[in-house]
């Protein structure tokens, strides 16, 4: 099994947040359809950073 380059791991982690993200959202309209107060654009923006952030740390 080959190794594969950071550039490939930030790609392959860029794309599981991405799909990650998608869920997220699905599940922040929801919350937000019940809560009526949170703002899903900032929560979204505010777990993808933090789920990035993650992957750049495994990285270095």
């Amino acid at each position: 099994m080959e190794e594969k380059t950071d550039q490939e791991k930030i790609i392959q982690g860029l794309d599981r947040a991405e799909i990650m993200s998608n869920d997220l959202l699905v599940i922040l309209r929801f919350l937000n359809k019940k809560l009526k107060t949170l703002d899903v654009k900032k929560a979204q923006d505010f777990i993808l950073f933090n789920f990035i952030s993650e992957i750049f740390k495994e990285i270095e």
